[in-house]
């Protein structure tokens, strides 16, 4: 199973030697962890009876911070993030409040184990798959597809992301649909 998760290369906006796409604002609507707002918060981490359900089968109090959050992000990107608590305080203390009984929440950090498994449980709860070789593979043809249409960078990668969210697959990292749509317009 691929890593679904951020890695560092995918924090910040890739360098200038790649194909830039999008401008830094819409690299961070899709790409980086969200910063939710009170009312942000009230929407991406309500639970359905499902996703309450789940959450009581975790054990300890980091593990469903952990979860809670990863699945509110999803909800608001269809990505998963690697979190450092104080990055992401105001949401822990939120999270502390509204399900966890106020409970003090110093560290967040899980195993990967634990971590590849709220991964496969969040995509249960929305019926997404990884970006796997296959669907790779499919994205190649879809990229080559829209760049017969237009030539324009931005086309094809608002193509493929538009794509990935109706099959309900996981948005790759950046710098893979960067070199996916420059590939798709230099054939």
């Amino acid at each position: 199973m691929p890593d679904p998760v951020d890695t560092n290369e995918d924090i910040l906006l890739p360098q200038s030697d790649r194909l830039q796409i999008l401008s830094p604002e819409e690299y961070e609507l899709l790409w980086v962890v969200p910063r939710f707002s009170q009312y942000d918060r009230d929407l991406f981490f309500a639970l359905t009876a499902r996703e309450r359900h789940t959450l009581v089968r975790l054990r300890t109090v980091r593990t469903r911070v952990h979860f809670l959050l990863q699945l509110g992000y999803f909800r608001a990107r269809q990505r998963f993030f690697r979190v450092e608590a104080e990055s992401v305080r105001d949401d822990i203390e939120y999270l502390s409040r509204r399900y966890l009984d106020d409970a003090i929440v110093a560290d967040i950090s899980v195993s990967d184990h634990t971590r590849k498994h709220h991964v496969e449980l969040i995509l249960r709860l929305f019926r997404y798959r990884l970006c796997e070789q296959d669907r790779r593979l499919q994205l190649e043809e879809r990229a080559l597809s829209a760049a017969r249409i237009s030539s324009r960078p931005l086309y094809v990668l608002r193509d493929l992301v538009d794509h990935m969210r109706h099959k309900r697959i996981v948005l790759p990292g950046y710098t893979y649909l960067q070199n996916l749509v420059r590939r798709a317009l230099t054939l």
